[in-house]
């Protein structure tokens, strides 16, 4: 596993899990100060970049990623990253909706747990 799978930032804490490669086409001088300023505070390049971006969209929260990622369109062009992005947000989705509706459940159930009034 590469190291750059790893995210260690408190911003990172709010958003969903997960990596992919890209390349990117950034002016060289915004690059290095970003790099400069990165390294200065302790963090990778990749996640310094995540974070501005993360802090440029207004710092959504995680169930709002999820739902963004879950309703993307997609075209038979679009790269295979975003269908499987889609797909895992569809399920991470449904899975936590499964889990809400089993403790909303597991609350209305009677105490003595054996569904019988005593």
């Amino acid at each position: 596993m590469t190291e750059c799978s790893m995210t260690s930032s408190e911003a990172s804490k709010n958003w969903p899990e997960g990596t992919v490669s890209i390349r990117i086409t950034m002016n060289p001088y915004i690059f290095a100060m970003a790099m400069e300023q990165c390294f200065k505070e302790g963090m990778k390049p990749w996640e310094y970049i995540n974070v501005a971006i993360w802090e440029k969209l207004g710092k959504p929260e995680h169930d709002a990623l999820m739902d963004f990622a879950a309703n993307l369109e997609i075209d038979d062009e679009d790269p295979k990253w975003k269908k499987r992005l889609r797909i895992n947000a569809r399920h991470e989705v449904e899975v936590a909706r499964a889990k809400a509706e089993f403790m909303r459940m597991l609350e209305q159930e009677p105490a003595d747990g054996n569904g019988q009034e005593t």
